[in-house]
């Protein structure tokens, strides 16, 4: 099951690389009028629909394969749950203020539709959407 969620996961990610947003943003995307974002919900839909058909098919390969059925990160290291879930919140906090602080988002919003060069880049609210 691990391999076919590792696949899954690809596959997501793959797909909001190339839509440039997750399913969750579609919505905010149709309503601030963003050009490709009826793309994105005709794949969304697509996708949903591939899933239904090969559902039957797929599902008696994923039984037979070896699972990890019980299994989880916090009993492989035999450690509490919340320190599993605390570790990786530092972690992933951690990681998103040093990408924040390492790279130069403000430079790439100079070429955004709307940006105004007098006003500051550091206020979200008068930023341009994407």
């Amino acid at each position: 099951m691990l391999l076919y969620s590792q696949k899954g996961a690809g596959l997501l990610g793959a797909g909001m690389a190339v839509a440039g947003a997750c399913p969750g943003m579609v919505s905010a995307q149709l309503g601030g009028g963003v050009t490709n974002a009826g793309l994105v919900v005709a794949g969304g839909i697509a996708g949903a629909l591939l899933y239904g058909l090969l559902d039957p098919i797929l599902k008696p390969l994923a039984e037979k394969s070896p699972s990890l059925k019980g299994k989880t990160i916090d009993a492989m290291l035999s450690m509490d749950y919340s320190m599993v879930a605390t570790g990786l919140g530092v972690f992933a906090t951690a990681a998103a203020v040093g990408l924040e602080i390492g790279i130069p988002w403000q430079e790439e919003m100079k070429n955004a539709p709307g940006y105004k060069a007098n006003k500051s880049t550091s206020n979200p609210f008068e930023m341009a959407r994407w």
